[in-house]
């Protein structure tokens, strides 16, 4: 959420930031304490995810070299040896916090044990939009966002997913 996102960015003291610097000077379009964090970059998520790991005792999921703060922090590879599965070299295998890769994310949401869904809702389920109030139906873009005025909603607040996910298939395209 913003929220979260504020507390790493103040916690950590500096601008969060790395190569290329451009990247990494956006604030979020979307405000709300609870809205998902947008505006976020890859290497700026990557970094919010090694602060909650290391935040809480757990081992980086990222390897950075240089200076955080500064335009010569970047991201590195781990050795084959702390490697996630002994192949991902960009992800700790100690890591409790890691942001999926493409595969993961479409079994995550989509994968109904047999084959990817076009969608990510339970059998059974029809295809709706909600109103991020009520509890029930996505925030997706079919020709115009669910609520009014458009933006996303707070986490969590549609339809549980196939998987047991939330807003897998929505509320923020980054």
């Amino acid at each position: 959420t913003n929220d979260q996102y504020a507390k790493f960015a103040a916690e950590l003291g500096v601008p969060v930031t790395g190569n290329p610097s451009y990247a990494y000077d956006q604030s979020p379009y979307y405000t709300g304490t609870n809205v998902p964090s947008n505006g976020t970059s890859w290497y700026e998520a990557a970094q919010f995810v090694n602060w909650l790991n290391t935040s809480t005792g757990h081992q980086a999921a990222y390897k950075f070299t240089g200076t955080q703060g500064t335009g010569d922090y970047a991201l590195a590879t781990w050795s084959v040896a702390e490697a996630d599965g002994g192949t991902n070299l960009y992800r700790h295998k100690d890591a409790f916090y890691f942001m999926p890769t493409e595969d993961e994310w479409g079994k995550a949401g989509y994968w109904n044990g047999t084959t990817l869904q076009t969608y990510a809702t339970k059998a059974g389920d029809t295809l709706v939009q909600g109103d991020g109030v009520s509890g029930t139906g996505w925030n997706y873009y079919d020709g115009g966002y669910a609520t009014s005025p458009s933006g996303p909603w707070d986490v969590g607040s549609g339809s549980e997913e196939l998987n047991g996910t939330f807003d897998m298939m929505g509320n923020v395209w980054e």
